[in-house]
């Protein structure tokens, strides 16, 4: 077996392989909410009842499930968090015409995939800057708060942005790649200028419209390799553009 993936001090390798399986899974810590209380930090402990699993952790800190049911949190409770490979791939082309207009759709999308958002640990972390205002809006205040924002703070001894199912969410959308509306002037008009044959205006846009619950940036996220996909990490969004343009023939 063999863990791949972004590699990072932050979080660590992200996806493991093992023959016989499929490529490229997340793995990692089974994140288990927030520490409402100093109560729950000292109620979190092993198989002994007393050995603390997270005993750096404070009220604010990320939770994580101790798997194999020993007195120690480490490594080895870490297990498959995710699969970017989708269930389905769909696509689909629309094409229209009436007299002279035209139309043209092109939509794809993906359902049953996750993708693994670095996004979520670089732009929440108190120690850097240009983060998401979530960062302090929707921060763990008080007991009860319902929130996955860590308590603010400059330290991070519990090490909450470690590799875990916290980052990992549904990559399912649809998006309406291209669309295209034009027009193609009737053969008379067009002889009457005495200099086209023909002649088609029209206009298009591309990456119009995204239906997905994935709330950063882009679902659409490329793939560096079968080992190492459906990791987002501040990538570039595909833009949305739009086109103005002629056809024509002399």
């Amino acid at each position: 077996m063999v863990e791949t993936g972004t590699n990072d001090p932050i979080w660590g390798t992200v996806s493991k392989n093992e023959i016989g399986e499929e490529f490229g899974r997340f793995y990692g810590y089974v994140y288990d909410g927030i520490f409402q209380s100093k109560e729950e930090v000292l109620a979190h402990v092993g198989a002994d009842g007393k050995t603390l699993l997270q005993p750096l952790a404070e009220p604010g800190d990320a939770r994580f499930r101790n798997l194999n049911g020993d007195n120690t949190l480490d490594s080895n409770d870490r297990d498959y968090i995710g699969n970017p490979n989708p269930d389905v791939i769909y696509g689909g082309n629309i094409e229209l015409g009436y007299k002279g207009i035209d139309f043209a759709l092109y939509f794809q999308g993906v359902a049953g995939n996750d993708i693994w958002v670095g996004t979520k640990a670089l732009l929440r972390q108190t120690s850097i800057t240009n983060l998401l205002a979530e960062t302090y809006t929707d921060a763990w205040r008080n007991p009860g708060d319902k929130t996955d924002v860590f308590g603010i703070t400059r330290k991070d001894d519990n090490d909450n942005y470690r590799n875990s199912s916290w980052y990992v969410q549904n990559g399912s959308f649809c998006k309406i790649k291209t669309v295209q509306i034009g027009y193609t002037f009737p053969k008379k008009i067009v002889e009457a200028t005495k200099v086209f044959s023909s002649l088609r205006l029209y206009v298009s846009g591309e990456n119009l419209f995204t239906f997905t619950k994935f709330k950063y940036m882009d679902p659409e996220v490329p793939n560096g390799n079968a080992l190492n996909m459906g990791i987002e990490n501040l990538g570039y969004p595909n833009p949305r553009t739009f086109t103005v343009g002629v056809n024509v023939q002399f």
